[in-house]
C-alpha cells in the first residue's frame, strides 16, 4: 500500500504533463511532421535496423546523426515491430517531458518542501515552448534534457554516488558528448566521496565513475574506428558552414524574450542553496554550458539549449517558494510574469512548428514518389531530412556535405567539387524549388547553393563544371506550401538538343 501511495503523486504528475502536451498539440500536424534534423537520425536508425550500419548510405561511414544513442533507441524500437520512427519519436519526446515535470517537482521540494510552487513550476516547465515544441520534434533535446534533469537532481543537488547515477550521466554521455560537462561537476560535487568514512558511498562512486569510465572509452573506441574521428563530422560541417555559426545575442534574445523573469528568479534561487558542495558546482555547470552554447554552433528555437530549462525552472521556484514567507505580492508577481512568458513562448513554437509540419508534408510527398519511381537511383539534394528518409532506397548526394563525406571534405579543405559529383553521379535532384526562373537554371536549392559556394563557407571551393554538363528537365512531382514554397523532384539531363 505505501508503495501505491508513493507512486500515485508522480505518475499523476507525468500523465498531467503529457496530456497537457497532447492538448497542445493533438489536433496539429506538426505532431507527426517534425523538424527535419530528426529524419536524418531516422534514416540512420532505419539503415542500422536493417543491417547497414549506422550509415546515412549504405557504405559511406560519415558521423552525421544528432545523436548515437538516440539512434541506437530507435533502431531497437524498429528492430522489434514499431516501424513508423516518427510515432515512436513523439512517444519518447512526449513522455520525456513528463518525467522531466516529476523531476522538477521533486528538485524544487528537494530546496524547499513547497509542493504548491513545485507543482506550478512543474507545470511551467513542460508548456513552455522549448520543451512542449521540441518534445514533438522528434529530436533528442527533450529526452536528452530529461537524463541531464537527473544527472543535477541525484547527482548535484542531492550528492549522491549511487550507481544509478552513474547510469543516467553514461546515457547523457552517448546521447551528447557536451554532457561530459556534468559529468565533471559531479566529480566536483560528490569528491568528497573518496575520502569519506562511509564505506558504501565510496564503493558506490568507484563503481559509479567506472560505469561511466567504461562507457566513455567505449563510446570513443567506436567513434574512432567505425568513422576515423573522435569528432563528428556534424560538428565539423557545422563549424565551417555560414549557417551554423556561433550568434550569442540570437541565443540571448531568444532566452530573454521566452524566460527572461525565470532567469532573474533563478539567480536568486542559486543564492538560497546552502550547500555549498552542491552551489559551486552548480554555478560551475551553469556558466561552462552558457560559454559553450554561446561559442559553439548556431540552432534554430535554441535547440542545443533546451536541456538547461528545467534546471533554471528549479531555481526559479526555489526563488519564488522563499518569496512567498516573506513578500507574497513579489512572489505572484513572478509566477503571473513566468506564466505568460510560459504561454507566449508555447504559442510561438507551436506556430513554428505547424508552418514547418506543412513543408514536411511535402517533403514526405516527394520522397514518397522517389522511392516509389526511382529506388536504385542517386538524387541531388540540400533537403536531405524527411524526403530522404521517405526514400530509404535512393543514394543521396548532399549538396551541402553533413551527410556526402566527399562533397562535405571539399567544403571543409577547399578546391572543386566536380570530383564528389563525377562520383555520386545522380541522376534526379530532389529538393526546395525556386520556380518563375528565380535563381540560375533550374533554380533547385541545391543548384543555388553551388553555383556560389564561396558565401557559405571560409574554405576556396569552385563552383562544379557539373552544372554547366547538366540541366533540370520539367519536375516529375512537385508540391507547393500553403506558405507558398514549392518542393520538387526532376531528372537531371544531359546538355543538348531535347529529344523528340
Amino acid at each position: 500500500m505505501r508503495t501505491i501511495r508513493s507512486l500515485l503523486l508522480p505518475s499523476l504528475i507525468f500523465g498531467a504533463a503529457c496530456l497537457c502536451i497532447v492538448g497542445l498539440y493533438g489536433a496539429s500536424d506538426a505532431l507527426f511532421n517534425q523538424y527535419d534534423d530528426a529524419y536524418i537520425t531516422y534514416r540512420y536508425a532505419l539503415q542500422l535496423a536493417r543491417g547497414n550500419g549506422l550509415v546515412y548510405n549504405i557504405g559511406e561511414r560519415i558521423d552525421s546523426a544528432s545523436s548515437l544513442g538516440y539512434t541506437v533507441v530507435l533502431a531497437a524500437f524498429y528492430w522489434l515491430g514499431s516501424l513508423d520512427l516518427q510515432v515512436v519519436a513523439t512517444y519518447i519526446g512526449i513522455a520525456s517531458a513528463g518525467g522531466l515535470a516529476v523531476v522538477v517537482f521533486y528538485s524544487i521540494v528537494e530546496l524547499t518542501k513547497d509542493t504548491r510552487v513545485a507543482l506550478a513550476f512543474a507545470m511551467f516547465t513542460v508548456l513552455h515552448g522549448l520543451i512542449s515544441g521540441w518534445a514533438i520534434s522528434g529530436m533528442e533535446s527533450v529526452p536528452y534534457a530529461l537524463l541531464v534533469a537527473l544527472g543535477f537532481f541525484w547527482g548535484i543537488l542531492r550528492r549522491e554516488c549511487r550507481p544509478r547515477v552513474g547510469l543516467v550521466l553514461s546515457l547523457a554521455l552517448i546521447t551528447r558528448p557536451e554532457a561530459s560537462l556534468l559529468i565533471g561537476c559531479w566529480f566536483l560535487a560528490t569528491a568528497g566521496c573518496v575520502r569519506g568514512r562511509d564505506r558504501q558511498r565510496r564503493s558506490d562512486f568507484f563503481l559509479s565513475s567506472g560505469m561511466i569510465a567504461v562507457v566513455a572509452m567505449a563510446f570513443l573506441i567506436f567513434k574512432l574506428t567505425y568513422y576515423g574521428s573522435l569528432v563528428p563530422d556534424a560538428f565539423r560541417f557545422k563549424r565551417v558552414w555560414s549557417a551554423y555559426q556561433p550568434r550569442p545575442e540570437e541565443l540571448l534574445e531568444t532566452w530573454t524574450t521566452t524566460s527572461g523573469v525565470c532567469l532573474i528568479a533563478a539567480v536568486g534561487g542559486i543564492g538560497l542553496m546552502r550547500d555549498l558542495r552542491s552551489r559551486i558546482p552548480l554555478i560551475i555547470y551553469l556558466a561552462a554550458s552558457a560559454y559553450a552554447l554561446g561559442t559553439g554552433p548556431r540552432s534554430g528555437w535554441a535547440r542545443y539549449s533546451v536541456h538547461l530549462l528545467p534546471i533554471v525552472m528549479v531555481l526559479a521556484g526555489a526563488c519564488v517558494a522563499s518569496l512567498w514567507k516573506r513578500a507574497t505580492g513579489l512572489a505572484w508577481a513572478f509566477v503571473l510574469l513566468i506564466g505568460w512568458q510560459t504561454s507566449s513562448s508555447a504559442n510561438d513554437v507551436k506556430g513554428f512548428m505547424e508552418k514547418l509540419s506543412r513543408h514536411q508534408q511535402c517533403r514526405k510527398q516527394i520522397g514518397v514518389a522517389l522511392q516509389r519511381d526511382w529506388r536504385g537511383k542517386t538524387a541531388l539534394s540540400s533537403d536531405i531530412g524527411a524526403i530522404a528518409f521517405e526514400a530509404i532506397d535512393v543514394r543521396f548526394v548532399d549538396a551541402v556535405g553533413l551527410t556526402s563525406p566527399e562533397v562535405l571534405r571539399v567544403f571543409l579543405d577547399g578546391g572543386s567539387l566536380d570530383a564528389a559529383f563525377a562520383a555520386g553521379a545522380p541522376d534526379i535532384v530532389a529538393d526546395t524549388w525556386y520556380p518563375d526562373g528565380k535563381g540560375p537554371k533550374g533554380a533547385f536549392q541545391a543548384i543555388r547553393v553551388l553555383s556560389s559556394p564561396d558565401g557559405y563557407t571560409p574554405a576556396k571551393v569552385s563552383p562544379p563544371g557539373f552544372l554547366r554538363q547538366v540541366v533540370v528537365g520539367k519536375p516529375l512531382v512537385e508540391c507547393r506550401a500553403p506558405d507558398g514554397y514549392l518542393f520538387a523532384a526532376s531528372a537531371l539531363l544531359p546538355v543538348g538538343p531535347e529529344p523528340r
